[in-house]
């Protein structure tokens, strides 16, 4: 008898799940925006106008999807790893999951229904970062493909908009760095070499680094990727990724978080590119503090030219997985051409906290940070795939 009971209730737990079904043509409109400069590595925001109407019958975990191509991350708005779609009476009738996607695919946001729904127009607001490449992953090289120019039209849910993604001073041609939060753990660092007229060689050393301790340093030679191309974007992002020559090497040391390119009889127009995971511990602050120093031998005498770099995270609301970075100023100094330097300063407007930095002369007199009145969840994809040279 006990049994039978049993069997009963795991069907009518079953029976709702096995006919839920999945809702199409929800979304009806699109449109997004960024606090500040339009470029991708800082987070924008979207609006998605939804309409469930009586034709489709909606019902009770009924679900609904939205796939966000070429997005490195999603933000909720609750403090947790989720959206929760509100009616005009204020309940909740909806719970979205938040799934991040990196560069291994497009994220997503799938919403379930917890009630019968017979007609409900609405919207549904979240944030987001691009995926413009950094990646010799073969999704983020699609990506980095894909965003040709500052202009673009994208396409979610079946709704479309017009997009204008810009690029800041310091992205170049040759000899960039980029860091963004690539998992709950781990910072992802993208370095783009020197290039030649002819078949040249490059050492390339990067001295990773970062405060408080632990924080910065090499998560796994394991994730350090190394390769070349001779295609990229606007952003300066790799379209293809191609195997160093048989002759060069590559060396890692997590004691001294050092990496050690030797480039041998790299084809002329090519650039190397290395990619490597930092450690993060997501405390409330938290910098790293890079060193890039590249030889390039090109022609008779080797020219060489070093610079550091400073990325500041700062933790937001929920667990923190996607707060963005900040640029901090930074001198660059090349001694192949006698002393230059160049003195990058942003001011950045993070969805978590806006960043004030106040100069003085000749350098930063002091910082502050002023708390936003809302809040930006993120989440992360539970599992991610790696390619290794």
């Amino acid at each position: 008898m006990f049994s039978l009971m049993l069997l009963v209730q795991l069907l009518l737990l079953w029976f709702p799940l096995a006919c839920a079904k999945e809702l199409l043509d929800v979304f009806t409109s699109l449109s997004t925006s960024t606090p500040n400069g339009n470029t991708p590595r800082v987070p924008w925001a979207a609006s998605m106008q939804f309409l469930i109407t009586p034709s489709m019958d909606a019902r009770a975990q009924d679900t609904f999807s939205l796939d966000l191509p070429c997005t490195l991350l999603v933000y909720g708005t609750n403090g947790g790893s989720s959206i929760d779609m509100i009616d005009q009476s204020g309940n909740s009738f909806a719970t979205c999951e938040l799934i991040n996607g990196y560069h291994t695919g497009p994220s997503r946001i799938t919403c379930t229904l917890q009630q019968d729904v017979f007609y409900s127009p609405g919207q549904i607001n979240f944030g987001f970062a691009w995926n413009v490449g950094q990646s010799p992953n073969s999704y983020s090289l699609q990506c980095a493909a894909s965003f040709t120019s500052p202009r673009n039209t994208i396409t979610w849910g079946g709704q479309s908009t017009t997009v204008t993604i810009n690029r800041e001073s310091f992205y170049q041609s040759s000899g960039m760095d980029m860091s963004h939060t690539i998992s709950a753990s781990a910072v992802d660092t993208y370095y783009l070499g020197y290039t030649c007229s002819r078949t040249f060689s490059e050492t390339i050393e990067l001295q990773l680094r970062g405060s408080p301790s632990r924080t910065g340093s090499i998560v796994s030679c394991a994730n350090v990727d190394v390769y070349m191309t001779n295609s990229l974007n606007y952003w300066y992002m790799p379209m293809t990724a191609e195997a160093l020559p048989s002759s060069s090497t590559v060396n890692c040391d997590v004691r001294t978080n050092t990496i050690t390119i030797n480039a041998n009889n790299i084809p002329a127009g090519y650039h190397v590119f290395v990619n490597a995971f930092q450690s993060r511990q997501f405390l409330s602050q938290e910098t790293i503090q890079n060193t890039f120093i590249d030889t390039i031998y090109c022609r008779n005498s080797p020219n060489t030219n070093r610079y550091s770099r400073s990325w500041n995270f700062i933790r937001g609301s929920g667990n923190g997985a996607a707060s963005m970075q900040i640029s901090l100023p930074t001198t660059r100094t090349t001694s192949w051409t006698g002393t230059g330097t160049t003195t990058y300063l942003t001011t950045q407007t993070s969805p978590r906290t806006t960043v004030e930095i106040i100069v003085g002369t000749p350098e930063i007199s002091s910082t502050t940070y002023t708390p936003w009145t809302g809040t930006f969840t993120s989440t992360y994809a539970t599992s991610t795939t790696f390619h290794r040279q």
